[in-house]
């Protein structure tokens, strides 16, 4: 299966009780994963090294877009998915996400229903 073009970008200080979960999941899909550190004291950084592709220390300035930002340029991929630690993904229609994305290549800011990205399970 060849890598889906999308980076998750997640920002993390002090997670250890969540991130370990959130990137589990994400781990199953064939999706770049990047983690923004902003200072945390516990072992968040060590288990996103786990789990993640890249793992960057970012100095919090009280500013979650800058964090955000941050993130999104060390992602290889120009599609970004922004989550939590406490979000979990619980399933992904890889074969329809892929379809999503060479169907609508250059397309910014686009969500898309389950139903539209060919799943018929309600």
């Amino acid at each position: 299966m060849s890598r889906i073009p999308i980076s998750v970008c997640i920002i993390a200080k002090n997670e250890a009780v969540h991130i370990e979960e959130c990137l589990k999941r994400l781990r199953q899909y064939d999706l770049e994963i990047v983690v923004a550190d902003t200072g945390s004291t516990d072992c968040t950084r060590e288990i996103a090294t786990q789990y993640a592709d890249k793992v960057v220390d970012f100095s919090w300035c009280d500013d979650f877009s800058a964090a955000r930002n941050f993130c999104a340029k060390h992602a290889s991929n120009s599609y970004i998915l922004a989550l939590d630690c406490d979000e979990y993904i619980e399933k992904c229609n890889t074969t329809g996400l892929m379809r999503q994305v060479r169907a609508n290549q250059g397309i910014v800011g686009r969500v898309l229903s389950a139903a539209r990205m060919g799943n018929t399970a309600a």
